[in-house]
C-alpha cells in the first residue's frame, strides 16, 4: 500500500476514534445525570430497596458509566499512538503503534458480544410478555406474537447492522496498526556504492564469521543502515 492508501486509513482511523469519543463523552454525561436524578429525585435512595420494577438506575448507570470511562481511555490511547507516529516530539515513535492494542482488544470482546447480548435481551422479552394478545389492541400492550412476527426480526437486522459498522471500523484499525508496525519497524538494509540493498545482513564483523568478508564497514563504499 502505497503513502496515500497510508494516509487515507490513517484518515479513517481518526475519524472512528474521534466519533466514538465524542458518542463516549455523550454517554458518560448522561450516565452521570441518570445517577444523580435517580438519587435525588426523592424516590430512590443509595441503602433502599430498588424501586423501578426492581431494578435501580443508579446502579446500572454506575456500570455503565465505569464502562464508558474504560473505552473512553482506550480510544484516546489509539489516537495518542496514531499521532506519536508522526510526531518528531515523540522519543518513542517505533513503538507507539502498541497503543492501538488496548482499543483492539477491548472492541474485539464488545463485536463477539453483539449478536449474543440482543438475542438474550430479546427472549428475556419474550419470556416476559403474555403468551396472548388480549383486545383491544395496540393499547393492550406487546405479546409473544409479536415479538415473533415484528419486533424479533426488526431488532435482528438492526443488531446486524450494528456489527457490521463496528467490525468495519475494527478492521480499519487493525489493518492500520499493522501497517504501522511495518513502517516503524523496517528491514535493515545495506548501501553499496549508490545502491540499496534490503535484507542484506552486515558479515565482516560476525560472531560466527570464519573467514574475511569482502563488504568492510570501513569501505567506501559500503555503508550498512540499521533502523
Amino acid at each position: 500500500m502505497g503513502c496515500a492508501g497510508y494516509k487515507d486509513m490513517e484518515r479513517w482511523a481518526k475519524r472512528v476514534l474521534v466519533f466514538n469519543i465524542c458518542l463516549l463523552v455523550c454517554g458518560i454525561f448522561s450516565q452521570i445525570f441518570l445517577v444523580v436524578w435517580d438519587l435525588t429525585s426523592g424516590v430512590q435512595t443509595i441503602t433502599g430497596r430498588c424501586v423501578w420494577a426492581g431494578y435501580c438506575l443508579w446502579i446500572g448507570g454506575l456500570v455503565s458509566l465505569l464502562l464508558c470511562i474504560v473505552f473512553l481511555m482506550a480510544n484516546l490511547l489509539a489516537y495518542s499512538g496514531i499521532t506519536r507516529t508522526s510526531s518528531w516530539d515523540n522519543l518513542h515513535p517505533s513503538t507507539s503503534y502498541r497503543l492501538l492494542y488496548p482499543w483492539l482488544v477491548l472492541y474485539f470482546i464488545l463485536n463477539t458480544g453483539i449478536l449474543p447480548t440482543g438475542i438474550a435481551l430479546v427472549y428475556l422479552w419474550y419470556e416476559a410478555s403474555p403468551s396472548t394478545c388480549p383486545e383491544p389492541r395496540p393499547s393492550s400492550g406487546v405479546c409473544q406474537e409479536d415479538i415473533l412476527n415484528l419486533w424479533a426480526p426488526l431488532i435482528g437486522v438492526a443488531t446486524l447492522l450494528v456489527l457490521l459498522v463496528f467490525l468495519h471500523n475494527w478492521v480499519i484499525i487493525l489493518h492500520l496498526a499493522k501497517l504501522l508496525r511495518k513502517k516503524m519497524n523496517p528491514q535493515p538494509f545495506t548501501r553499496i556504492g549508490s545502491r540499496v540493498v534490503l535484507g542484506l545482513e552486515d558479515t565482516s564483523h560476525g560472531e560466527h564469521s570464519g573467514g574475511s568478508s569482502t563488504l568492510s564497514k570501513g569501505s567506501t563504499l559500503v555503508s550498512y543502515i540499521y533502523p
